[in-house]
């Protein structure tokens, strides 16, 4: 055997567990894999002294493993996770179980990194603990078929005999270079002991998943303040990168379940497993443009990644390829932005500006370079000045002039008075009299438009309730690629000024939803003067009762909500659109508004060419 094949046994060796029962008495064997050991089930049963006939359900239980091949053998504490029996005839037989280590690993024990497929009529090795053989026998064979129950025959050809103290071992292919399967049973009517059966790699993947999904869960969960404030948003970002061309499921809205899922996700033209893919895409200081995980976090997760990958630089180095290619690919895509600012004034004739911006990712809005002015609002009828009953002319206005400028992925921010957040600004049909051939077209199913409210930027409200309003809007981003329903209360019933506000006070509330219409508008500016002291920075509302009041509005908004929340802007375009040529109470697109107040987007009003002191987060 070649030097490297004898350093790749050696750490088969390495992984090597023995599995004790009472008195430490050595009852079989078991292998270490990233986050835990592989053995039989029965093994497990045996060395808690269970009934081979009876119920009982091992989960939790702790049995005591040890490591012969490394510095320490003082037996450490292990808890079971995973426990499958099944010895029923014509049944698939299952005899797995996985165990979790409480203690620290001694010092040379390391766990095996790669379980591969067998070769038919290749050799194997196997080291089992029979009895009176606490310290091991080795024994050397030949695969051969794979039966109907899913185990493969194996075959003793020298070494010691296979027999009891060998199950749940590691079977090593010396071909392959890998360890293949776990012995789980001898044939008791072969006289000699040759004949044995061996699990395959792959009936173990469930189990060994499982051990690496709880330590990688244990590593996310036990954090401090700081990372818990930006997690979300890291595992969502990550695990978004890990998907493969096509994914069609959701990001998960738990971590547990996020790690389920990426277990499942196949290898596609990547060679490393998705999980592992994640844990190095969050290893990285520059995974999220504006926040990043504690240094102890992120190594503890390069840690969780080198003990499974066998060329982790290799790995890590992927990793950093691949959000490379997604700051190109999100820098690639551009996308324009037109403010139009109505100002609140006592009287019913509101001051307004619009502004646009060509390209979002070349504009500061500290400053307002990268914007330009929009001179719609200063022509006649408007002469800077705009009434209800004016706005949506002067929207249709301001789209007629920009879009002379060719426009990209065009969103539009109305940032509007309490007393206009109400009006039908989407329902603005964007075509002149001359192209009478084209019905009309709504500016809401044309652009993703969305609403602001203009009041928040009034000084002392700002300085006032400014903070929660920046705390709520990071907080819904850092959600951003999660799912919006349970980002979203619901506020229908709840007076404004006490119960309303008290439910937008928690720190988990970022939207509003509401499928009940205001019918009085006092009310209505109430319910939004809460949002404006919770800082709550997004709301869906129905404008009309028309369609509202009823059980089917409740559930209309709550299905357009089962989106990732950054992509709501968009959602809500399509469920006007999806609006289009159906009658005004049969559809929810033709009464809904949208409430998305980027903290980030000042309105123009405040940049220094408008006279305005800049108030920024």
């Amino acid at each position: 055997m070649s030097q490297g094949n004898g350093a790749l046994q050696q750490s088969y060796k390495n992984a090597i567990a023995r599995i004790h029962g009472k008195n430490n008495k050595v009852i079989g064997a078991g292998f270490l894999v990233p986050g835990g050991v592989l053995t039989c089930a029965h093994v497990v049963r045996d060395a808690l002294g269970l009934s081979k006939n009876g119920q009982h359900d091992p989960i939790d239980e702790q049995i005591k493993v040890s490591f012969p091949y490394s510095r320490s053998k003082t037996p450490i504490i292990a808890e079971v996770v995973a426990y499958e029996y099944c010895k029923e005839e014509d049944a698939q037989k299952r005899d797995t179980a996985a165990l979790r280590l409480l203690g620290l690993l001694p010092v040379a024990a390391a766990p095996v990194l790669r379980l591969s497929s067998h070769g038919l009529n290749n050799t194997f090795r196997i080291i089992g603990f029979p009895s009176g053989r606490p310290e091991g026998r080795e024994a050397v064979g030949e695969f051969m078929s794979a039966l109907g129950d899913d185990c493969v025959q194996i075959v003793g050809q020298k070494g010691y005999p296979i027999q009891g103290g060998f199950s749940g071992s590691a079977v090593w292919d010396e071909t392959v270079e890998a360890v293949v399967g776990m012995t789980v049973a001898v044939d008791k009517e072969d006289l000699a002991d040759k004949v044995a059966f061996m699990i395959p790699a792959i009936s173990l993947i469930e189990a060994n998943r499982l051990l690496g999904n709880i330590e990688l869960l244990d590593i996310l969960t036990n954090t401090e303040a700081s990372d818990q404030a930006v997690l979300l948003e890291a595992t969502c970002r990550a695990y978004e990168l890990c998907a493969p061309d096509g994914w069609q499921q959701p990001t998960p809205d738990t971590l547990k379940d996020q790690l389920n899922s990426l277990q499942e996700m196949p290898l596609a033209d990547n060679q490393y497993e998705a999980i592992d893919r994640f844990a190095a895409l969050l290893s990285l200081p520059n995974l999220l443009p504006d926040a990043t995980l504690s240094s102890r976090l992120r190594n503890q997760l390069e840690g969780w990644a080198k003990s499974r990958a066998e060329d982790f630089e290799d790995l890590l180095e992927q990793a950093k390829k691949e959000l490379a290619r997604s700051h190109q690919t999100k820098a690639a895509v551009v996308e324009s932005l037109l403010f139009i600012h109505v100002t609140p004034v006592s009287e019913k004739t509101y001051p307004v500006l619009a502004l646009f911006v060509p390209d979002i990712g070349q504009y500061d809005p500290r400053t307002g370079k990268g914007a330009q002015p929009v001179m719609a609002p200063k022509a006649e009828p408007f002469e800077e000045k705009v009434t209800a009953q004016k706005l949506p002319d002067l929207i249709r206005a301001c789209e007629k002039e920009i879009i002379q400028k060719s426009p990209r992925n065009l969103i539009i921010h109305l940032i509007l008075p309490l007393a206009l957040l109400h009006e039908a600004c989407d329902r603005c049909n964007l075509m002149d009299a001359q192209y009478s051939f084209i019905d009309e077209v709504r500016v809401g199913t044309q652009y993703r438009l969305v609403v602001r409210i203009a009041e928040r930027w009034d000084d002392p409200l700002y300085r006032r309730f400014g903070e929660n309003w920046e705390k709520k809007w990071h907080a819904l981003l850092r959600l951003a690629s999660a799912n919006a329903p349970n980002a979203f209360i619901r506020g229908d019933g709840l007076a404004p000024g006490t119960a309303l506000r008290a439910e937008l006070m928690k720190p988990v509330s970022y939207g509003l939803k509401l499928s009940q219409v205001c019918k009085d508008s006092q009310q209505f500016q109430k319910a939004f003067g809460d949002v404006i002291v919770s800082g709550t920075p997004a709301a869906v509302w129905l404008r009309s009762d028309e369609f509202a009041g009823g059980f089917n509005a409740v559930q209309e908004i709550d299905t357009l909500l089962r989106c990732k929340v950054k992509e709501l802007p968009e959602v809500i375009k399509q469920t006007r659109s999806n609006a289009v040529g159906i009658a005004e109470n049969a559809h929810i697109g033709h009464h809904l508004s949208f409430l998305w107040d980027d903290i980030t987007l000042p309105t123009p009003k405040l940049h220094p060419d408008n006279r305005t002191s800049l108030r920024m987060s």
